[in-house]
């Protein structure tokens, strides 16, 4: 887009009345979205919004500010569709792919090189960003898709998956284990090892061989993480204090570690994930995908 992204979440908050639903039609963080009006005033240089206990309500000022805002935004995309029309070309338009050591969309250069060749329009923008609770809710916001595991059973309500690839459950094993060299895993080789999974109702995949491996291995040291795996864990991992529940996508996060198959694994859905509502120009790319072939 030509305009700044804060007259996008002030003219939302404007319509919305508020901070957190403002916030969850952005795909952001009420915080993020208090940032941006922030920024804004202090460019502007004029209160335009007054918080209270009902929710928030444009100022004199900033009634007068949102009337304008709507006038530069239809204004500046009609002027950009106009052009393009009279040029005859195609839209051109860029898409930010979030990139993290657990979304790794770099991995699928192929796809974007693929792409960009079928279609020149479309500009694709890596965007690198830190692990967090936040990874998800910044699509729309900080990137538009990441690429990355899928878990159905929480996001499917807020977000929506193009398949590319599957991933597997599996164990990651410090290289310098007997383990490491086994084909497959079963429960009993786990048995009397201490094996670090993610918090229960993180990833409902991981709940289900939490439970198999319950009900099936009662000698087995079960440890709980934090929500995300981290270099530290990773470190310590690969020099044997502990296995982690893996998945094989994160295969080459450490040379250290091998990802050994799980006797009970199952598929994980592996795509790109992108919000619910698109923009028309993630529309555009989603249909750009489907029709391209290439070669993992």
């Amino acid at each position: 887009m030509l305009y700044d992204d804060k007259l996008t979440t002030f003219r939302t908050v404007a319509e919305e009345g508020s901070f957190s639903q403002a916030a969850e039609l952005l795909y952001t963080s009420h915080t993020s979205v208090i940032k941006r009006i922030n920024a804004l005033e202090a460019q502007v240089g004029v209160k335009l919004i007054n918080r209270n206990n009902r929710g928030v309500e444009l100022t004199a000022a900033g009634k007068s500010f949102y009337n304008d805002t709507l006038q530069i935004i239809d204004s500046i995309d009609s002027a950009v569709s106009r052009a393009q029309q009279l040029a005859n070309l195609p839209r051109q338009f860029t898409v930010r792919v979030g990139c993290s050591m657990f979304y790794p969309g770099g991995k699928y250069i192929s796809l974007w090189d693929r792409v960009s060749d079928l279609h020149p329009n479309i500009n694709i923008e890596l965007v690198m960003f830190n692990d967090s609770d936040r990874s998800l809710i910044d699509i729309g916001n900080e990137y538009d898709c990441l690429i990355g595991p899928f878990e159905s059973e929480f996001f499917s309500d807020k977000y929506s998956l193009l398949p590319i690839d599957v991933c597997h459950i599996c164990i990651g094993v410090s290289r310098k284990s007997p383990l490491s060299k086994k084909e497959q895993l079963t429960f009993r080789d786990l048995q009397r090892k201490k094996l670090c999974i993610l918090p229960e109702k993180v990833s409902c995949g991981f709940d289900r061989v939490r439970k198999e491996m319950a009900s099936s291995c009662e000698e087995m040291l079960i440890e709980e993480i934090s929500p995300y795996i981290n270099v530290k864990l990773l470190n310590e991992c690969a020099e044997g204090k502990f296995m982690l529940l893996f998945l094989d996508c994160w295969s080459d996060l450490h040379p250290s570690i091998k990802c050994v198959p799980l006797e009970c694994a199952s598929d994980y859905q592996f795509g790109i994930i992108y919000a619910k509502k698109p923009s028309q120009e993630m529309k555009e790319f989603i249909d750009a995908i489907k029709n391209t072939s290439w070669e993992r």
